[in-house]
């Protein structure tokens, strides 16, 4: 019989990737949930916000979940990215990028980048997720 155990383990302690969002304009922000599994779907998903304190058109975001094989890399490589636009006036806008299961051992990430018809913007990079998958034979 096959069983496939599959493991994700945050980097809360590995503080060496800059873990802050940046804002152009006062008063907004981007935040970014780790990637994660979901559960009975077989993919990784990271979600991302933009929002300002005052609503705006345009409001749009880009989110993607990001892999490296070297926690301290400065460049990350995205493996699925999905963008999301309000056109009516809002505080804020969400999206969800869902990628496969990686059948190796890598680093995931998500990396959220917001914009705005008034010029505002921000990003922001989640805690980096250790993924581990192994498709294991138990007989």
């Amino acid at each position: 019989m096959r069983r496939t155990l599959a493991v994700a383990a945050t980097a809360a302690t590995l503080l060496v990737v800059p873990l802050a969002g940046s804002a152009a304009a006062t008063g907004c922000a981007a935040t970014s949930g780790p990637a994660l599994y979901r559960y009975g779907t077989g993919s990784i998903a990271g979600r991302g916000t933009f929002g300002c304190d005052e609503a705006a058109t345009g409001m749009t975001v880009t989110v993607c979940v990001e892999q490296s094989h070297d926690v301290q890399a400065e460049t990350w490589t995205p493996l699925g990215c999905v963008t999301t636009t309000e056109l009516e006036a809002v505080d804020e806008v969400s999206a969800v990028a869902e990628i496969g299961v990686p059948v190796y051992a890598t680093w995931l990430r998500t990396s959220t980048t917001g914009v705005n018809d008034t010029g505002a913007t921000a990003t922001s990079v989640s805690l980096p997720v250790w993924w581990f998958n192994c498709a294991c034979y138990i007989g």
